[in-house]
């Protein structure tokens, strides 16, 4: 990998249908609280269940800061070659935040931007390097 990493912002209103290849995943809300939900999808199938996840801690009791957490949950089943369940396998992705009182909506905003810029950009070696567990 690069020492150095061409990032471009990944600007959200340029990103729409016709850009993200694939079908769309659809992830109905199954839990739902005052500061956190989830979310779940069997697109791979029902053995390997994908869910989403977000939650917050918010401002208060003198904590200036919102603390948010975003992650993607991921099963994954193995069969064997009769199509029974042999292995299963879970990982979770995840962002999480620690957002000022003093930071606006569009910095934040930006600042998701680079980082999904930072990890899409050079073919994904961000991402490659994260995995291989490369500094």
């Amino acid at each position: 990998m690069n020492d150095t990493l061409a990032v471009k912002d990944l600007v959200m209103s340029t990103v729409g249908a016709t850009q993200l290849p694939g079908a769309a995943r659809n992830f109905a809300r199954i839990v739902s609280g005052d500061d956190s939900y989830k979310r779940l999808s069997a697109h791979i199938g029902s053995l390997s269940p994908t869910t989403i996840r977000v939650a917050h801690q918010p401002r208060k009791n003198g904590l200036g800061k919102q603390r948010s957490l975003f992650a993607l949950d991921q099963v994954l089943t193995r069969l064997d070659a009769q199509s029974n369940p042999i292995l299963k396998t879970d990982f979770t992705v995840g962002l999480q935040s620690s957002i000022p009182a003093d930071v606006t909506l569009a910095e934040y905003r930006t600042a998701v931007s680079t980082l999904a810029g930072a990890l899409l950009a050079d073919d994904g070696a961000l991402i490659t390097s994260i995995y291989n567990g490369e500094c």
